[in-house]
């Protein structure tokens, strides 16, 4: 997991089985979580992560 900043406006959407990406109001990805074996892929969802 990889959590938005605290107070960031936004919501989570699921990208697809396994992965959700917290998106703020502008669609940018704050945030995200991995389950299952989608665990394994953190670091291609560390880079979707704007800054």
């Amino acid at each position: 997991m990889a959590a938005a900043l605290p107070g960031t406006q936004g919501r989570w959407m699921q990208v697809e089985a396994g992965i959700w990406h917290f998106v703020d109001d502008q669609m940018q990805v704050r945030g995200f979580v991995l389950s299952g074996a989608q665990t394994v892929r953190r670091a291609e969802q560390v880079k979707c992560v704007a800054a």
